[in-house]
């Protein structure tokens, strides 16, 4: 019963908190995501085995059980930068629906639409 709460918790977030998503996308079955998946540690990684895991792979099963969503992974080779770059160009040129673990700025808020709770926080100590 929990990991229902959460799971709908976790879709709700998502939904009202303006994730770019297209508008057709809230609601419809089979509806197939194209999501940036730039190979990172933890968030956007591949276990042992070849298959996705990692903490925003996690998150965006957890929301396809209440939403009916497919999930295309887009990968772009090269350096992280590089990876990272390109996907963001393929965001806003709309090419893929949702980009996750992007540091908010300013300037980055003025050109993608941020949900408006962080699903995660990151802190550096020295």
């Amino acid at each position: 019963m929990l990991k229902k709460w959460i799971g709908l918790l976790l879709a709700a977030a998502l939904l009202a908190g303006g994730w770019s998503l297209p508008a057709a996308a809230a609601g419809q079955e089979d509806r197939v995501v194209r999501v940036a998946y730039p190979v990172q540690a933890g968030l956007t990684d591949f276990d042992e085995f070849g298959n996705y895991s990692g903490y925003t792979y996690e998150y965006l099963e957890e929301i396809a059980q209440y939403t009916g969503w497919d999930y295309e992974f887009v990968q772009v080779p090269g350096t992280m930068d590089d990876s990272l770059s390109a996907l963001m160009g393929m965001l806003q040129e709309g090419e893929i629906d949702l980009m996750g673990a992007m540091l908010y700025t300013e300037q980055m808020g003025e050109m993608f639409d941020y949900a408006s709770h962080n699903y995660g926080v990151v802190e550096t100590v020295l």
